[in-house]
């Protein structure tokens, strides 16, 4: 399924709106066009949830834990790499030291949304 969100504008706070919720992504769109929403919070959807099923949309940050087999604990921004210089296109997160690669196969919690 493919799902986007975008914050309202002009918005004090971050109030997100989601694509699946308006009902289709033309709609989604349209509003974006419209300037009701701000067309640079657009991010999409990985296909990943958290240890809570919340979704992991691109532009979040968590904290991916894989100690449980042999990783380590990271915080970072969830990204969608197009850079062949960092490797194969890929979801992953940026860091304080840079790209990191990831399958995702540890505990996943978003920190902020």
């Amino acid at each position: 399924m493919l799902k986007f969100r975008a914050r309202l504008a002009p918005a004090e706070e971050a109030i997100w709106i989601y694509s699946d919720a308006i009902g289709s992504l033309s709609m989604f769109f349209a509003l974006i066009e419209q300037r009701q929403l701000d067309s640079d919070t657009i991010s999409r959807w990985t296909g990943l949830h958290d240890d809570n099923r919340v979704d992991i949309y691109e532009g979040d940050t968590i904290i991916f834990d894989d100690t449980d087999i042999g990783g380590e604990i990271v915080e970072g921004e969830v990204i969608f790499n197009t850079d062949p210089c960092l490797g194969e296109m890929a979801w992953g997160l940026w860091t304080p030291t840079g790209y990191m690669r990831t399958d995702f196969l540890g505990s996943i919690k978003v920190k902020n949304i």
